[in-house]
């Protein structure tokens, strides 16, 4: 018997999922790319003093994003074509790239945490040569929108840790997701279910042994032969008398 897997979340057919997923993605990985291009200052204001390993990690996050943007167009293309072996390539591409986001974020999220004193520094010394007039003013990242003073670099700190924190859980953990019903889609749309097979029962039970069948039993058996009447054939003949 097979049992059909045509649906997401209860409700999606795989493709229409497939579809959802990929324009998530599109949108999620396009504006994280164009921000960090367009916000590059903003970060780097946080860590003046440890330019020479923000900068690096800011371009790798900007190419790993742009790699996941075009690895959705694929995965997108490769739906609407109903090409299994470009859908195959789509799958194992986006397990790799959603394993290695998994490992940035978590990678940034703890160095976060573990140099948020040394960070709010930074920050506080990029808004002291703000206000000497040194250098362009740029917005906070974790102020305004979140409800933070703009010249609060430890309550933007702490929005950036909590942000992190939930792109680092969630948003993995979803995009794990996403994942495994790409899979269920690029590589198996059916789940074979063969019938349970009967189990002997001197399997199950050592005690009772099958005997050895006799020689009389090979032995030809007289075929069935029906009884004869308790009459004669002619017993309601009017010409027989008795």
């Amino acid at each position: 018997m097979r049992r059909h897997i045509s649906n997401c979340c209860f409700c999606l057919p795989l493709r229409s999922a497939i579809t959802t997923i990929s324009g998530i993605s599109l949108i999620v990985y396009g504006g994280v790319f164009i921000w960090l291009l367009v916000k590059r200052n903003v970060i780097t204001s946080y860590f003046q003093s440890e330019l020479h390993v923000a900068l690096p990690f800011l371009y790798l996050c900007v190419s790993i994003s742009a790699i996941f943007f075009f690895c959705t167009l694929l995965g997108l293309f490769s739906n609407m074509q109903q090409n299994r072996r470009l859908l195959r390539i789509f799958c194992i591409s986006y397990w790799v790239m959603a394993t290695v986001v998994l490992c940035i974020t978590l990678a940034a999220w703890i160095a976060l945490l573990a140099l948020r004193d040394e960070t709010v520094a930074s920050c506080n010394r990029y808004l002291s040569q703000i206000s000497s007039g040194n250098t362009e003013y740029y917005d906070l990242p974790g102020s305004g929108p979140l409800g933070t003073d703009r010249g609060d670099c430890d309550a933007s700190v702490r929005n950036l840790t909590i942000f992190g924190a939930f792109v680092v859980f969630v948003g993995n953990a979803l995009q794990f997701y996403f994942a495994a019903i790409i899979t269920a889609s690029a590589f198996g749309r059916t789940i074979e279910h063969t019938p349970s097979q009967p189990i002997p029962l001197q399997s199950g039970f050592t005690q009772y042994q099958q005997y050895p069948r006799q020689d009389y039993y090979y032995q030809q058996q007289p075929t069935y032969q029906p009884p004869p009447p308790p009459y004669p054939s002619d017993y309601n003949s009017k010409i027989t008398k008795y």
